[in-house]
């Protein structure tokens, strides 16, 4: 039995998925994010410019915790910036961290566990504090 139940833009959000998932989901990627307990940033910005080039600035605008809502003063200024946004990341090439933020990134996971989940963070901002007075991102490669 053939069910007609989902529209067009849903069946192009299926193909932009799929497409993405072939192209970045790979299985040492994937065990990468197990370990991590992360996705990467450059793979989570591919996803997001998937989304932009494919009209979806409404799916990055629900990504935005306490984001106005329609009706509100300030949301036609949010729809623009997203917009904006969605516009700007359509346009960019591929997304990779420099070796500048790599090596800060090392440098910070070093002494600060990723949140994966809740947790009290009185601890991170005294390890990253104690890394600022430190210098210990001085040095680093621009």
């Amino acid at each position: 039995m053939d069910r007609q139940i989902y529209e067009e833009d849903h069946e192009a959000f299926r193909d932009v998925v799929k497409e993405f998932l072939k192209r970045y989901a790979t299985n040492e990627k994937r065990e990468q994010w197990d370990a991590d307990g992360e996705i990467d940033r450059e793979t989570m910005l591919a996803a997001a410019q998937r989304l932009a080039r494919r009209g979806g600035w409404e799916a990055l605008a629900a990504k935005v915790d306490n984001a106005p809502r329609p009706g509100d003063a300030s949301h036609p200024q949010f729809v623009t910036e997203v917009e904006q946004l969605a516009a700007a990341l359509a346009d960019a090439g591929d997304f990779h961290a420099g070796a500048g933020v790599r090596a800060a990134y090392a440098v910070l996971r070093g002494k600060v566990a990723f949140v994966g989940r809740d947790r009290a963070l009185a601890g991170d901002i005294r390890a990253v504090c104690a890394l600022v007075q430190e210098d210990a991102f001085r040095g680093l490669p621009a």
